[in-house]
This record gives C-alpha cells, sequence and structure tokens, in this order.
C-alpha cells in the first residue's frame, strides 16, 4: 500500500480526531502516527493528562519531531505530555494490530487511559532516569473501526550523555523520522517493519557461506601448512562473516534498542573490523597477483590504508558529538574508492601474466565493483525487494567464492606440476637407470683393482704396525741393555777374579805335591773346590741374567705364568736404573720401593706386563732427569708401590717427583705415536702399547698428575689364578 501522508493542521485547545484510512499504511503494513497532525504537547507532568476528555487549554499543537531544546528548563531536563486522538476507517476491519514505541526518551504510553507500557526509567520514586532502551514491537492492541482512541505519551529527557546527540528533546527531525516515535502496524509486518526480514536472510546467506568458507581455508591451511595464503583466506572471509553481524546489528537495532554507551563501542568495534577487512583483503591481493610490494606500490598500499584510518578517526568524532554527515559521507567515499583503485589497479597491471586460476579472483572483484556501481548508482539501494538483496548477497559473495575457486585452481595446478615432475623423474630415474648399468661395470673393475690394492695397502700396514711395535720393543731392549750389562759385569767379574785364585793355588798345590806336604795339598784343594763354587754361584747368576733379557726379547707364547709382582717390580726396576745410568753416569736418583709383603701371585703374562712396568719406570726417570737439568737443588725421587686393593686387586703405582703432565696433553698421553720426547728419542707407542696390555689383562691403565709437582701412572689388574 502506498505511504500517505496527512497534513491537516489541528485547531487550537482541542482534540482533532484524525481518521486512518488503508491507503496511509505502506507496503510493509506500517503508519507513522507521528508524521501525522493532530499531535498536541505540554511541558510538565499531571497524571490526569492521560484522560480521554480533559480540558485542552495550555496545550499546543507540535509534530514529535519538532519537539526541540527551547523545551529543556536550567537543569538540562524536559518532561511533557503528547496526546494525538484517532479512529480506523470501516476499510480497517479484521487486521490484528500492534504498537510500535521508539523514542529516544523515557516515556508511559497510555491507550484510552489504560496503561500501555513504560519504556525506560522515568525517574519516579528516586529510582534513577534512563532513555528507553529496548524495542518491543509484538505488544498486540485492540482497535476497532469507527470507534475513537485516545494515545497520551508521558516523555521525559535528560541531558545525561552531553557529549552524544542522543536526546530526544535536541534530535534533529532525520534522525527521529528514521528511528521513529511511535506507530501501527499489522501483526504479519512486525519484522518488515523494521527492514530486516529480508535483511537477515541475506545477511545469515552470506555470514554461513563465508564462516563456512573461512573453516574451510583453515582446515586447508592445517593440512599444507606451506600455503600461508590460505590462512590469509581464511581471516578475509572470517573478518568478512564479522562485518556482515556487525552491520547488521548496526542496520536493525543500533539506533533504537541500545544504550549509547554501547552504541559508540559497537560503532568502534565496526570500524576496527573494517579496517582489518580491508588490510587482509589487499594483502590477499598482493600475494595473489606476486604484486611488489615497494615503491610506488607501497605507496598505494599504505594510501589506502592511511584513508581507511582516516574514515575510522572521522566516524569516532561523529558519533562522538562533532556531527557533520556530509563530511563523513565523502570520507567515507573516499576511503571506498581509494580502496577499490588501489585493488583495480593491482588486477589490470597484473592480468596479463596471471594465470588461470590469479584470473577467476580478478573477474570476482570485477563482478563485485559492478554490482556495487549498480547498487549505487543505478538501482535504488534503499529497496526491500527481494531481487535487490539477492544482488546484495552475490555482491558479498563473489569475492569469497573467487578465492574458493582459485585455491581449487591452484591445487589442480600443484597437482598438476607434480604429475609433470613425477613423469619428468620417472624419465630420468630411466636414464639414471641405463647410465647406472654401464658404469656398474665400469665400476665393478675399478672396485677389484681397488680391493686389490687395498689388501696389499692392509698387509704392508700389518707389517709395518709389527715393525713399528718390534722398533717400541727394540728401544725398551735396547735401554735395557745398559742396566744388564752393568748386572752381567758383577758376576763376570767374580768369576774372573775366582778363576785366576784357583789357577795360582792349583800351581801352589802341584809345588806342594812334589814337595810331599799332603797337608796344604788339601787346604789348597778345599780353597779351589769353594772357589770353584763361587764361580759356579757367579755363573748361573749371569745365566739368569741373560734368561731374563732373551725372555723380555723374544715374543711373547700369550700363555699367562702365575707371577710375583714384588719381584717383577724389583727387577725392571733395578734395569731400567742402571740402564739410564749406564748412558748418564752423573744421573743419581732416590728410589724408593713400597712393597706389599702379603701380596698374592697373579696369573699373568710375565713379559708382557714387565713391559709395562719398565716403560712406565723408564718414563719417570726421564721425567726426573729432565727437571734435574732445569733446575738446581732439586732431588729426584722415583718410587713404586705395590698392594691389593679392597676390590680384590692389585695396585702397581709409579711416581716421580718430575714436572708433571700439563692438563692439554693429558688426554693424548695414551695415543698412538704421541711423544712429549725430542725426534729421535721416542716412538710414541710406549704407554699406547702399554694401555693395550693392561687392557687385554682386564685391568686398568691411568694417570694422576700435577703440573709442576710430578705424576703417577696406576696399574690395576685383577687377582685372577688360571
Amino acid at each position: 500500500m502506498l505511504l500517505l501522508h496527512i497534513n491537516a493542521q489541528p485547531s487550537s485547545h482541542q482534540d482533532t480526531i484524525v481518521t486512518l484510512f488503508s491507503e496511509d499504511f505502506d507496503a510493509n503494513g506500517l503508519l507513522k502516527l507521528y508524521e501525522k497532525g493532530g499531535w498536541y504537547f505540554r511541558s510538565g507532568n499531571d497524571a490526569r493528562w492521560a484522560n480521554t476528555t480533559i480540558d485542552m487549554k495550555g496545550w499546543k499543537a507540535l509534530l514529535p519531531q519538532n519537539l526541540d531544546a527551547s523545551y529543556i528548563d536550567a537543569h538540562g531536563k524536559m518532561e511533557g505530555w503528547f496526546r494525538f486522538k484517532f479512529m480506523l476507517d470501516n476499510s480497517l476491519t479484521n487486521f490484528p494490530w500492534r504498537l510500535m514505541y521508539v523514542p529516544y526518551a523515557a516515556g508511559e504510553v497510555y491507550l484510552n487511559e489504560q496503561h500501555f507500557g513504560t519504556y525506560g526509567k522515568m525517574g519516579n520514586d528516586k529510582e534513577p532516569f534512563d532513555f528507553f532502551l529496548e524495542i518491543d514491537p509484538t505488544q498486540r492492541i485492540n482497535l476497532a473501526p469507527g470507534q475513537v482512541y485516545t494515545l497520551a505519551i508521558h516523555i521525559k529527557d535528560e541531558i545525561i550523555y552531553p557529549s552524544r546527540r542522543t536526546s530526544m528533546m535536541i534530535a534533529e527531525q532525520s534522525t527521529l523520522k528514521k528511528s521513529g516515535f511511535i506507530s501501527i502496524l499489522t501483526d504479519d509486518s512486525v519484522y518488515r517493519t523494521l527492514n530486516v526480514k529480508n535483511e537477515y536472510i541475506h545477511l545469515s546467506v552470506s555470514t554461513t557461506v563465508n564462516l563456512l568458507l573461512a573453516f574451510l581455508f583453515f582446515l586447508l591451511f592445517f593440512l599444507n601448512k606451506k600455503e600461508h595464503n590460505l590462512l590469509l583466506f581464511a581471516g578475509v572471509c572470517f573478518m568478512f562473516s564479522c562485518l556482515l553481524v556487525l552491520y547488521l546489528l548496526n542496520y536493525s537495532i543500533v539506533e533504537n534498542a541500545i544504550h549509547p554507551k554501547w552504541l559508540l563501542f559497537l560503532y568502534i568495534t565496526l570500524e576496527i573490523a573494517t579496517l582489518i577487512f580491508v588490510f587482509l583483503m589487499l594483502k590477499s591481493v598482493i600475494k595473489i597477483f606476486t604484486i611488489q610490494l615497494k615503491g610506488f606500490n607501497r605507496a598505494l598500499f599504505t594510501g589506502a590504508l592511511l584513508f581507511n584510518l582516516i574514515n575510522l578517526i572521522a566516524g569516532l568524532i561523529h558519533q562522538y558529538g562533532i556531527q557533520n554527515e556530509p563530511l563523513l559521507n565523502t570520507i567515507n567515499g573516499l576511503a571506498l574508492l581509494a580502496n577499490l583503485a588501489v585493488i583495480l589497479y593491482w588486477v589490470f597491471i597484473s592480468y596479463r601474466i596471471a594465470g588461470h586460476s590469479q584470473r577467476v579472483v580478478a573477474v570476482g572483484i570485477l563482478i563485485q565493483v559492478v554490482v556495487l556501481f549498480l547498487l549505487v548508482v543505478v538501482l535504488n539501494p534503499k529497496s526491500d525487494s527481494l531481487y535487490l538483496w539477492s544482488i546484495r548477497t552475490i555482491m558479498y559473495l563473489c569475492f569469497p567464492l573467487s578465492l574458493l575457486i582459485y585455491v581449487a585452481l591452484r591445487f589442480r595446478e600443484i597437482n598438476q606440476n607434480i604429475v609433470l615432475n613425477a613423469q619428468q623423474i620417472v624419465a630420468l630415474s630411466e636414464e639414471k637407470r641405463v647410465l647406472a648399468e654401464n658404469q656398474q661395470k665400469q665400476l665393478e673393475a675399478q672396485v677389484d683393482k681397488r680391493t686389490a690394492e687395498l689388501k696389499q695397502s692392509l698387509a704392508d700396514l700389518k707389517s709395518t704396525q709389527a715393525q713399528l711395535i718390534q722398533s717400541e720393543k727394540m728401544a725398551s731392549l735396547g735401554e735395557l741393555t745398559a742396566g744388564i750389562a752393568h748386572e752381567i759385569q758383577n758376576p763376570l767379574n767374580f768369576v774372573n777374579n775366582f778363576s785366576e785364585v784357583s789357577a795360582e793355588l792349583v800351581k801352589e798345590m802341584v809345588e806342594e805335591v812334589d814337595n810331599g806336604n799332603n797337608e796344604e795339598v788339601k787346604a789348597i784343594a778345599i780353597d779351589v773346590v769353594q772357589n770353584l763354587e763361587k764361580i759356579n754361584h757367579h755363573g748361573k747368576r749371569a745365566s739368569d741374567i741373560v734368561k731374563g733379557m732373551l725372555e723380555h726379547s723374544r715374543k711373547s707364547n700369550g700363555e699367562k705364568e702365575s707371577t710375583d709382582i714384588n719381584a717383577l717390580c724389583d727387577e725392571y726396576l733395578r734395569l731400567a736404573y742402571h740402564g739410564l745410568k749406564a748412558k748418564d753416569k752423573d744421573f743419581i736418583a732416590t728410589i724408593e720401593t713400597h712393597f706389599d709383603p702379603n701380596l698374592p701371585k697373579i696369573d699373568i703374562i710375565p713379559q708382557d706386563i714387565g713391559r709395562v712396568i719398565l716403560n712406565l719406570i723408564s718414563n719417570a726417570f726421564y721425567a726426573v732427569n729432565e727437571r734435574i737439568k732445569k733446575e738446581e737443588g732439586y732431588k729426584p725421587t722415583v718410587s713404586i708401590t705395590t698392594q691389593k686393593t679392597d676390590n680384590n686387586q692389585i695396585k702397581i703405582s709409579v711416581k716421580d717427583n718430575g714436572s708433571g703432565i700439563p692438563d692439554t696433553i693429558k688426554d693424548k698421553i695414551f695415543q698412538p705415536f704421541f711423544t712429549t720426547k725430542p725426534t729421535g728419542q721416542g716412538t710414541g707407542l710406549g704407554l699406547s702399547l702399554s694401555y693395550d696390555i693392561v687392557k687385554a689383562h682386564g685391568g686398568e691403565l691411568r694417570v694422576e698428575t700435577i703440573e709442576g709437582a710430578g705424576s703417577t701412572l696406576i696399574i690395576q689388574l685383577p687377582i685372577t689364578i688360571v
């Protein structure tokens, strides 16, 4: 039905009855009573003014939207009553009716003296005053044609928020007309009256689709975390759905249904969400079309965001009190044009080199721009037709759906590239297989040749290793030679001396035999026998020394023997000392022995363990001898100690008071070929071989040293009997 405005002027000091016709209701079944003539207003408050018949003296003909700031008292308050009489034409029969009250102030509504409802807080009984905060369009009223109805409305207002012009008493007429004051409507047009029925459907569809797309993009990103664009697309669709929800709230209820402080919060949220959405959308276009964000493109990106930020600030200023609708609309339009201009420029410069998936997004953006142009310029954007809402839905969904198609095509391109790469890999693999077969034959020949060479090298290495070990043995044998020579010299001297004496005694005995002096012959014979016994004793001693030398020099048979560790240590201690003494006659050192008398014999290979003890004692003598050369007044001391430990082992300690071993080389002394001796004086295999020998006996060889104070090399051998 067409909306008809009745502008009849009421007469003074009496109620004018306004007849409502079916033509007065709009297509949504709504009649805005506040636009009709016949309204009267009086400042103040009197409960009797709700009566149907009162004296109209003092009442002023005044439309509700013409109420202005002149009615505010000195305390910033305003209170008064509106009255309106009407009746229905006979054409309006059998309709269920509703009454909708939507002011910018607190109010009490009476219909034919009956209290219809209180909206907001009137400040009665010392309660705090507050605006009307809710919309309840579902309150039914019973109206019959031909009957006169008196509508009395008590309103009260205070300037609680002076920085925000929400008070009814100073509201602009355009604002009041938009939000309404009081209207009647048919029962089936409740939601159409608020103009949200189609809006709910349209935004619900758009919001649902965008949320589903956001979830889909996020799920795809979770499965393909290298595709960061998917997370960006999910953010675009999610923020777009948030914008649509906030827009719906702002469109349908923000002007009438929430407190002013929450209105400002909702507006700030909407503007911030818009700025985030614009940023994400620009970033999406940059990623999709691979825009190099530098130089002019960076300036465009920054400029677009700057326009949107200015738009946000201008909107906040407008909402907070400095209202300039034309300026706000201009800034809003410039921000929108800046966004469109930047996006269209990037699409234009990238379209020629873009792939199929990128061109789909370009087409989606162009469709969105064309539809927006049609809505703003060609069509009526305020129309509530389903056709127009369908076009808006297409506009809101074309870009998100183009992102979905882009992702699908992008994955198809990736799959095609994977298949192509796989085919290339298969072909390349076949070529390599043939090449590998040819090379394999060559490699086999080379391997055979190299194997023979390696075998020969290994044999040479083993031979060299054996020579090195033998060299080390000979080096230790060389150290023993001087000592053994010194040791064997004593019994040989005895043998020589007693041999000479015995020869002289034999001559004397012959002379005495010739003289017939038998007693003297017997005495000389006894001396000769004693000398021969001494010669035999010292001969055996020399034989034992030679035997020991041979045992040391010969190859070990690997068989363990029950051995007296104390005797072994004593023997090699003397041999090592005399060996060094033979090389350096000036060498003098204090030798200390601390042998455990209760030490049991253990099963070892005596030649091997003797070689270890000899090596450790020789190193100790070398250490103290080197310190003698560097330090005057130094008293060299080498001690050897044997003892049985609590864990059923024999411990042999060779200690010297030499210069000690530096921490930097302490961990290297058991490594093969490592030596601190000058070139030609050591092979570096002594301690390495000693370590291996002790380990082979199930024991342990370790060192304890203090730099500048000396070292102690410790052998621990298990007590075992074979």
